[in-house]
């Protein structure tokens, strides 16, 4: 509470010092409000155990499904646990329970464990046979030291005695679990909510996340405001979880004078669905003049709700240019209209916009894969030193991003995405953006996303915008729609006719919707038509009036394998194709039709436009681009990191090694690797990457070998926060085609040995 406190002695201070109607008012500006809890709030209940189950004693009153299990000592105790087993056949551990469970008594169930493997722990409860609920599936943490984990059950209002609890243990095989205690518990709601005090942190509710603050029965949370001329609160609201017996509670707005007098309060119910933002304006303005404090309370049954988006909003805004950030997902730099090396492809609104700014002809994605790529742009960071190589990691709330460099400038921050992975609960990148929108499943279509982002500029209201808007249509199922469907292939032509030559190329390599496939010249030209459909979409989004004179980057967070190098119709391995992305920035007074020959890779974008909003030293990584403009391009060093770390490159001139770090094979490749192999390729002779040169140039190969082990081992400390391992979210991946993607606890990338390739390049 002692944020409480400083808030307490500010307003005490600010009574003996000034007056509480200010001489004149000023306009009001877009201002975030820090709410803190109020000082004399009650602390909050403590836990409280329903059920207690010891697992080595009450053993005989479970069912275990497994397909091995036994006790066996915890490591360094006396202490004996169940060690259960799954396998390769039988991957799903169950251990059930029959007996009262009131569901109206508690909220959350806690395990005590310890793990091998890499999986998840979810409850399930039945009622005569029948499924009544099923928690969210949690994490579980590698150990060999008992460790405790809290599962929300999450459950919506149900009540009602169940006659059997399952606890079920899911995820790859081959795990073993051992079982020490199992405890139903009532925890008070606010406890599973981040504190009050401290600034609002990304909250995400369903498929949105906002930045928000929990406030508790009975403990308000409140600010200090100065109301200026035509001054409106704006916020949001909602509730994580429905209550036990399903009693609601009521949220309240009281706006209070000096004195504590209530000058206003107005009562707000909960949105219909549980896991849903319910968003309101209050008018302020014949409060002008006047500093009050704003507070929000909940009247009712013990209940926590989150309160986000909290600001002052008013009539005038500081001039500041709006900055709009476009990543166009699965976006080959070849696949637009002003490429000098383009196959074709229509896109005229990016060439428009590449017109009246600066197109940079040689720009890399840092990785091969969405979510890696986007944290690294949006921290300037390259995934090396982020530790985020595949796309289940989140990004630790201690990184600093882009979006929170914008909000503390005073920006307004928002975030449509085109797909679910890259949201808050699946890359951590919520933080810093007022609000955020992905998909709950299936990936969305660019025009839903365009008609969201119009939405939202419309409620800015002239004040200064960060936006980021992701397009997912380039990637693939490549199924352009409406007059875009074979836009670039003849619709007379049936690409499966059996009678057509045979491609070569094995149905295993090809995606799910390609299989029996005889012209590859069809899924090439169908990803034109995407790429020429979201151009055309980007069209809408870069007419809007309030972007007309703002910053505006595009660029893609990594390529797409269209055959080249072996890969087909997937952005596998560290070839050109997956690589190489598109790079354009405009703003105000700035260059015209200006193309930049400098290698570049894409993380140095949030420096530029953070640069480009002219914020004062913009402590954020990286460099400004804009400065590569009429300047002799060099050769720069170039590195990148595959997905789930299993190769690393470097790029200097025309001179293109990859060093394949683990044996692997990527799916729709034909090409297999064996740990520690080198290749080494010209990309000014070969762009493609057919011709291997490592036996040709091998005292060059050798050069860059050990160049790139050095950077490999110079990795930063991570910025990695925990993993989503929920059933539903590796689901959706998998539906996109990212499968096995390991996550390693040690983030070194590079260990050196005695293989075969190692002997070699020491020669």
């Amino acid at each position: 509470m002692l944020r409480g406190l400083v808030i307490a002695l500010f307003v005490v201070t600010l009574t003996a010092c000034s007056k509480p109607e200010l001489d004149g008012v000023e306009p009001q500006r877009f201002e975030r409000l820090d709410l803190d809890g109020v000082l004399d709030s009650p602390a909050l209940g403590s836990e409280t155990v329903i059920d207690h189950f010891d697992i080595p004693t009450d053993v005989t009153n479970w069912e275990v499904e497994s397909p091995a299990r036994r006790f066996a000592k915890i490591p360094g105790t006396d202490k004996r646990t169940l060690l259960v087993r799954a396998s390769a056949d039988e991957p799903n551990i169950v251990l059930e329970r029959k007996g009262e469970f009131d569901l109206a008594t508690f909220n959350s169930v806690r395990l005590a464990y310890t793990f091998q493997g890499l999986g998840w722990a979810s409850i399930a409860f039945f009622r005569d046979g029948k499924l009544v609920h099923r928690s969210p599936s949690a994490y579980l943490v590698r150990g060999d030291v008992p460790a405790p984990i809290n599962i929300p059950l999450e459950m919506g209002g149900k009540t009602g005695i169940c006659d059997t609890m399952q606890v079920v243990f899911g995820g790859k095989s081959h795990r073993a679990v051992r079982v020490v205690t199992i405890e139903t518990l009532y925890i008070p709601p606010g406890a599973l909510l981040p504190s009050p005090d401290g600034p609002p942190l990304a909250f995400a509710l369903g498929h949105a996340s906002r930045l928000a603050q929990r406030v508790v029965t009975d403990r308000p949370i409140e600010a200090m405001v100065e109301v200026g001329g035509g001054a409106e609160l704006r916020f949001s609201y909602g509730r994580t979880f429905e209550p036990l017996g399903g009693d609601d509670a009521t949220l309240l707005l009281s706006l209070l004078d000096f004195d504590g007098k209530v000058l206003m309060q107005e009562s707000f119910r909960a949105p219909l669905e549980a896991t849903t933002w319910a968003s309101e304006r209050v008018d302020l303005s014949e409060y002008a003049g006047r500093n009050l404090t704003v507070r929000f309370s909940l009247r009712g049954p013990e209940q926590a709700w989150v309160v986000g988006e909290v600001a002052l909003w008013g009539e005038a805004a500081e001039s500041r240019p709006n900055v709009l950030f476009i990543t166009s997902d699965t976006h080959r730099a070849d696949h637009i209209g002003v490429a000098e090396d383009g196959v074709g492809v229509s896109t005229p609104h990016i060439d428009a916009l590449a017109a009246e700014g600066v197109l940079f002809l040689d720009c890399i994605a840092p990785s091969n894969v969405t979510n890696p790529s986007h944290i690294s742009m949006m921290t300037g960071i390259p995934p090396r030193d982020t530790g985020i190589v595949v796309n289940r990691l989140r990004l630790s709330e201690g990184a600093r991003t882009l979006a929170e460099t914008f909000a503390e400038a005073g920006y307004v921050t928002m975030a449509a995405l085109g797909t679910a992975h890259l949201g808050h609960n699946g890359s951590g990148l919520g933080q810093g953006f007022d609000r955020m929108n992905w998909p709950p499943r299936v990936p969305r279509d660019a025009v839903e996303i365009i008609d969201m982002t119009e939405a939202w500029l419309d409620d800015a209201e002239g004040q200064p915008l960060f936006v980021w808007v992701h397009v997912f249509d380039a990637h693939w199922p490549y199924v352009p729609p409406g007059t875009f469907d074979r836009s670039y292939y003849d619709k007379d032509i049936d690409p499966f006719d059996p009678s057509l030559p045979d491609p070569g190329v094995p149905n295993d390599e090809l995606p799910s919707d390609m299989q029996g496939l005889r012209d590859l010249d069809f899924p090439r030209a169908q990803y034109k038509g995407e790429v020429s459909y979201l151009d055309d979409q980007l069209g809408r989004l870069l007419g809007f009036e309030q972007l007309e004179n703002a910053i505006i980057a595009l660029t893609s967070d990594h390529g797409e394998g269209l055959g080249e190098s072996g890969v087909y119709f997937e952005h596998a391995e560290l070839y050109p194709g997956s690589l190489r992305v598109p790079m354009m920035i405009r703003w105000p007074d700035g260059p015209r039709g200006v193309k930049v020959a400098e290698p570049i890779t894409n993380y140095d974008v949030g420096h530029t436009l953070a640069e480009l909003a002219g914020l004062s030293a913009p402590d954020f990584p990286g460099r400004d681009l804009t400065e590569l403009v009429g300047s002799e391009p060099t050769e720069p060093e170039r590195y990148t990191i595959s997905s789930s770390g299993h190769s690393a490159s470097l790029e200097v001139g025309d001179d293109y090694l990859i060093l394949h770090l683990v044996e692997h094979d990527s799916p729709h490749s034909v090409r297999a690797f064996v740990s520690h192999q080198v290749e080494l390729f010209d990309l000014a002779a070969d762009p493609e990457c057919l011709v291997d040169l490592v036996d040709e140039k091998p005292e060059r190969a050798r050069e860059l070998r050990t160049q790139l082990i050095a950077w490999l081992e110079d990795a930063g400390p991570g910025l990695r926060g925990d993993a989503n391992e929920s059933p539903e979210f590796l689901a959706q991946l998998a539906a996109l085609g990212y499968v096995d993607q390991e996550v390693e606890e040690d983030v070194s990338f590079w260990e050196d040995d005695d293989c075969e390739w190692c002997r070699r390049m020491r020669r």
